[in-house]
């Protein structure tokens, strides 16, 4: 479904409570001095509007493609513009206390001035998603079809002869290279026997196994 085409219109001055702009292209439409509290403007494709001095308090950005837009004097209290894109937006003279910015790319606006409560919740937020991404990557890591390919990759190594997981058997990893080639900590040997798939492909790789004398 297309976007609702409002590229350059003009909403200065204008004014409604609750007013729905969802997915709206709005290209350089204009909403200086306009009063628009409590709006939806989720998801919209909003590239180098002007919003000066516009009351947009309470209102919802989220997702919202922003990149360039001018925010200079507008009344953003409670704005939610979570992973909001807001590359180059001018928030000069601001009021965004309350405003949610996390998940928002922040790092080329321009003159934002997040207050120490804001900063914090940041600092939460990236905290909260680093263990997410920490957790689904160990699972990940524990499935069977990671634990199969990483096997395979390891097998197909040019020094390794055979793996053998024997771990459901309450053994290990068993992997034995090829005649010529022993591994480095264990000089002489060819056969190793690892816990994790982890440990058995940081232990083959080429720095870890050497021709034999």
């Amino acid at each position: 479904m297309a976007r609702p085409e409002h590229s350059k219109d003009d909403f200065r001055n204008q004014s409604k409570v609750g007013a729905d702009f969802r997915k709206y292209k709005l290209y350089m439409a204009r909403f200086e001095f306009s009063n628009f509290p409590n709006s939806d403007f989720s998801a919209v494709s909003a590239k180098q509007c002007c919003f000066i001095r516009a009351n947009l308090a309470g209102s919802n950005f989220t997702g919202a493609n922003l990149y360039g837009a001018n925010f200079g004097g507008a009344d953003l209290r409670g704005v939610n513009f979570k992973s909001a894109i807001l590359h180059h937006v001018n928030f000069e003279n601001a009021l965004i206390e309350g405003a949610n910015f996390i998940g928002a790319s922040i790092k080329m606006c321009k003159k934002l001035k997040l207050s120490d409560e804001q900063v914090e919740q940041l600092e939460q937020a990236k905290k909260a998603q680093r263990e997410v991404t920490s957790k689904d990557l160990e699972e990940r890591k524990n499935s069977p079809e990671y634990q199969k390919k990483t096997i395979d990759l390891i097998t197909k190594k040019p020094w390794v002869e055979k793996i053998e997981d024997e771990r459901e058997r309450g053994g290990s990893i068993v992997v034995t290279l090829k005649s010529g080639y022993e591994f480095l900590n264990m000089p002489g040997s060819s056969i190793q026997n690892f816990n994790t798939v982890e440990s058995a492909q940081d232990g083959t790789t080429k720095k870890a196994v050497i021709l034999s004398p």
